[in-house]
């Protein structure tokens, strides 16, 4: 069991580098902050969504918008910002987020 977990924690490990070493290419500040919450390490609190308010442990807490969301991955805890799905869009559609490397673009266009 004790190898279980130290794998578990070890891709874990490899997962975080590997979102910090997108986010930097990407030039993201907030890898793991959403950018519209109510607060909190990750900005994230389950009661109050985006736009919303209300008390929390009863202090009140508003979901505000981040002031650049192109600084961010996630919109939210469910949701990417726009710039983040851009990003994945294009390299599915360039192919180079697909291995092995297919242009999707351009077999569409020679196919019409």
């Amino acid at each position: 069991m004790v190898r279980m977990y130290q794998f578990v924690k070890l891709l874990d490990v490899v997962l975080n580098e590997l979102i910090r070493f997108v986010a930097y290419r990407l030039g993201i500040q907030y890898p793991f902050k959403a950018c519209c919450g109510g607060g909190g390490e990750y900005n994230v609190v389950v009661d109050i969504r985006c736009g919303s308010s209300g008390y929390v442990n009863g202090t009140f807490v508003i979901g505000e918008r981040c002031s650049d969301p192109t600084l961010y991955i996630h919109w939210d805890p469910v949701h990417p910002t726009e710039s983040f799905a851009r990003y994945v869009a294009e390299g599915v559609t360039s192919g180079s987020h697909l291995r092995p490397e297919f242009n999707i673009k351009g077999e569409c266009i020679m196919s019409m």
